[in-house]
C-alpha cells in the first residue's frame, strides 16, 4: 500500500475525505484500506491479511444500502454510526508535538523551505490529528494556510494531505498577495 494519499481539500472526518462542492477526485488511506472517489467511480482496496474479508463484505453491503438514502437521511445515519464507533481511539500514542513533527518531515520532503506545519487539532473522533500547512516568512510571519496534513493518532502514518501542486499554487498566490511586504523586508 502507498504510504500517502491525496485529498482535494484536506477535509477529513471520521476517516472519510470528501469535497462535495468541487467534484475533484478524492483519495483516502486508512491503515487497512484505500478508498478513491471521483465524480463517477468508487475504488476500494484492502490489505486482506489486515482487513478480514467478512468485514469487507459487511462494509460493501452498508455502501449498497447507504447509496439509496436521501442526503438528509444519510447525514442522520452517519451521526448514528459515529455514536456507535469505538470509544477507544488512542490519542496518547502520537501526541500533538509528534504529529506536528511528522507533518514537518512530510513538508520538508515535498515542499520548499517557507512551508511549515501549524498547530495540530484532533478530529472529532480523536483518531487523527489535522495539521494546517502554512506559508511563512521571517520577520513577517504566516502569510496563510495552503493545505492540511492528517496524521493518525495511533502511528506516524500520514492519512491524507492536500495535493502538493495545489499547496504550491496556493503558496504562490499568497506570495503574490504579500509580495511588496516581503520584498520591502528583504531589500
Amino acid at each position: 500500500m502507498p504510504k500517502y494519499s491525496e485529498t482535494s481539500t484536506g477535509i477529513v472526518r471520521n476517516n472519510f475525505v470528501f469535497d462535495r462542492d468541487s467534484g475533484k477526485q478524492l483519495k483516502i488511506q486508512d491503515p487497512f484500506l484505500d478508498l478513491e472517489v471521483s465524480a463517477s467511480t468508487l475504488s476500494f482496496r484492502t490489505a486482506w491479511h489486515q482487513f478480514p474479508s467478512s468485514r469487507t463484505v459487511m462494509l460493501l453491503k452498508c455502501l449498497l444500502i447507504l447509496q439509496s438514502l436521501p442526503e438528509t437521511v444519510l447525514e442522520q445515519a452517519a451521526k448514528k454510526l459515529e455514536e456507535l464507533g469505538p470509544p477507544y481511539f488512542a490519542t496518547d500514542n502520537i501526541n500533538k508535538q509528534q504529529a506536528q513533527a511528522v507533518a514537518n518531515l512530510f513538508i520538508s520532503d515535498h515542499l520548499p523551505d517557507r512551508f511549515t506545519a501549524d498547530q495540530p487539532c484532533l478530529t472529532q473522533t480523536r483518531n487523527a490529528w489535522n495539521i494546517p500547512i502554512i506559508l511563512t516568512y521571517p520577520y513577517i510571519g504566516s502569510l496563510g494556510q495552503v493545505g492540511t496534513v492528517s496524521v493518525s493518532t495511533a502511528s506516524e502514518l500520514i492519512l491524507s494531505y492536500t495535493p502538493i501542486e495545489e499547496m504550491k499554487q496556493t503558496g504562490q498566490k499568497l506570495y503574490e498577495l504579500h509580495r511588496d511586504a516581503i520584498q520591502a523586508r528583504f531589500s
